[in-house]
């Protein structure tokens, strides 16, 4: 159950993500008003902490069925296939964390555009 309801986090927190920064950048010159504020407001923090807690609860519902059954042993392609899972999951999250330009306080209302 943990993993279906991270998985519906997960895809409404990137749709919200996705469609509040196209409707703020296309019409609203700031954040000013309810409907530029709200969408400024939707696209930063309600699509990314949706993102980030279905990103969480996928991950670890994974990681304790895993350790509920673990794989004992793994040959040279699976390990070699997990790997390069790995690295791209992790380029995934840097990738989409790492490319905001609001990380700190000076952050302003207009910086979306």
């Amino acid at each position: 159950m943990a993993f279906v309801i991270g998985a519906y986090f997960y895809a409404t927190g990137n749709g919200v993500h996705e469609v509040a920064p196209f409707t703020y950048n296309t019409y609203c010159d700031n954040a000013s008003g309810n409907l530029c504020g709200g969408l400024f407001f939707n696209s930063y923090y309600t699509g990314n902490i949706g993102f980030f807690v279905g990103a969480l609860l996928v991950t670890v519902t994974l990681l304790l069925i895993e350790r509920g059954r673990p794989r004992t042993a793994f040959a040279g392609r699976e390990l070699a296939v997990l790997g390069v899972n790995a690295v791209i999951y992790s380029l995934t999250m840097l990738a989409y964390a790492g490319s905001t330009s609001c990380w700190s306080a000076s952050c302003t209302a207009s910086s979306p555009r």
